[in-house]
């Protein structure tokens, strides 16, 4: 899949969130929604890393609404998990001497 195709997919689920709560239809829209980013996160880490700021905006954007249920916030989360899991590994790439975690400190006494 190109990366044009990705960003066309992100940008037309951007124009769909201002709907959100106007319609009746706002439940099914952002069960689609969802289901959509299930199935392009793997490929936006994959191809079109710099998209992943888009997507988690679009997550905290659906995480926002009211109408979002329980068993939605957990996918929002697990795709966050996802994404932020991807940026961990991108930036341990570009400096492999980083620490992926804070050491605890240590005392000296």
């Amino acid at each position: 899949m190109s990366a044009t195709l990705i960003t066309a997919v992100i940008a037309l689920i951007e124009q769909f969130l201002p709907m959100l709560g106007t319609s009746a239809a706002t439940a099914t829209m952002i069960e689609t929604i969802i289901a959509a980013l299930e199935q392009i996160v793997p490929l936006v880490i994959e191809f079109v890393p710099v998209a992943v700021t888009s997507v988690q905006n679009i997550i905290a954007l659906l995480k926002g609404d009211s109408t979002v249920t329980v068993e939605q916030w957990a996918r929002l989360d697990a795709i966050d998990v996802a994404l932020d899991a991807a940026n961990d590994q991108a930036i341990a790439a570009v400096d492999p001497d980083a620490p992926a975690t804070v050491p605890p400190a240590t005392s000296s006494t």
